[in-house]
């Protein structure tokens, strides 16, 4: 998105994400 709260929520929910599926470590 080109909104900086909207990146940043979705960098967030993205790193969440990828956290919870044991992808990034």
């Amino acid at each position: 998105p080109a909104s900086p709260a909207a990146n940043r929520d979705w960098a967030g929910a993205a790193t969440k994400q990828l956290v919870k599926l044991g992808v990034w470590e």
